[in-house]
């Protein structure tokens, strides 16, 4: 396998995403988050999924690559930004912006992102704020339907990331990352790319079969499952919940708080 520096990466990122129209600064923090990914160890959301966030902004298919990102409203405790379609990356670093200070002179801070595509990975967010001494909450839903409700027969949430970080002093911080389904979709597709198999448990055909060979996995029609059953189907419905009634997203057969594979979502943040 090729080994790039860390640096060669990065421009390689940097300019494929201007090549489709994405303005430097931009681009360089949607390359900065897909490398922290794959420093990480998780390479589905990292170099491997870097080909799908270009593809998702051309010829602006599902990003758009020039957001008019704004705010929407600015209180004391609380920010709503709306993201214009962009990739989630570009809302959440101006939330994490603006969060943190305020965050530190009363206390707590909130954030909603609305109306914005795929965040790519939370990690650095809540990471952000660990890094400043502040404990920090994420959560992130897709609004193309992926996983059942535990019992149901077709997909009505999306993989619904939540992640929290806190400071441990001299320490790195503590930082949990973890999707509400049983698998995030990315780690299917790279499964698929390597014809590699899925442990059973993880997707299941449309008619219930549990689904481990991923050249079988059809994006739309297999169901990725509730990560530890009814427990994993709760922790996507409350992101639901926060996406849909405290950011004031429209209420569906899914939706979210800010990630995406194809279409509109919203994000959240607190500290």
């Amino acid at each position: 396998m090729p080994t790039i520096s860390i640096s060669t990466a990065s421009l390689f990122m940097e300019n494929a995403l201007q090549q489709v129209g994405v303005p430097d600064t931009n681009a360089a923090q949607i390359a900065e988050v897909v490398l922290d990914s794959e420093l990480r160890g998780h390479p589905d959301h990292g170099l491997f999924f870097f080909r799908s966030v270009v593809n998702w902004h051309k010829p602006y298919d599902a990003i758009n690559p020039k957001p008019k990102t704004r705010i929407t409203k600015d209180a004391k405790l609380f920010t709503v930004i709306d993201g214009d379609q962009g990739c989630g990356v570009i809302g959440m670093n101006w939330a994490m912006d603006l969060s943190v200070p305020k965050a530190k002179d009363l206390g707590m801070a909130a954030a909603s992102i609305t109306n914005s595509a795929n965040v790519i990975a939370l990690a650095p967010f809540v990471q952000r704020a660990a890094d400043e001494g502040l404990i920090a909450f994420a959560c992130s839903g897709f609004r193309y339907p992926l996983m059942p409700p535990v019992g149901g027969t077709s997909s009505r949430f999306g993989t619904n990331p939540i992640d929290y970080a806190a400071p441990t002093g001299k320490h790195p911080p503590f930082l949990l990352d973890f999707s509400t389904a049983a698998i995030a979709v990315a780690k299917v597709l790279e499964a698929a790319k390597y014809r590699d198999p899925i442990s059973a448990g993880l997707v299941e055909y449309a008619d219930d079969r549990p689904l481990t060979d991923t050249s079988d996995f059809k994006l739309g029609s297999s169901l990725i499952l509730p990560m530890a059953g009814v427990k994993g189907y709760g922790l996507a419905m409350m992101v639901d919940m926060f996406a849909n009634v405290v950011g004031d997203s429209d209420w569906g057969i899914s939706s979210g708080f800010s990630t995406h594979l194809n279409s509109s979502q919203s994000t959240g943040f607190a500290v």
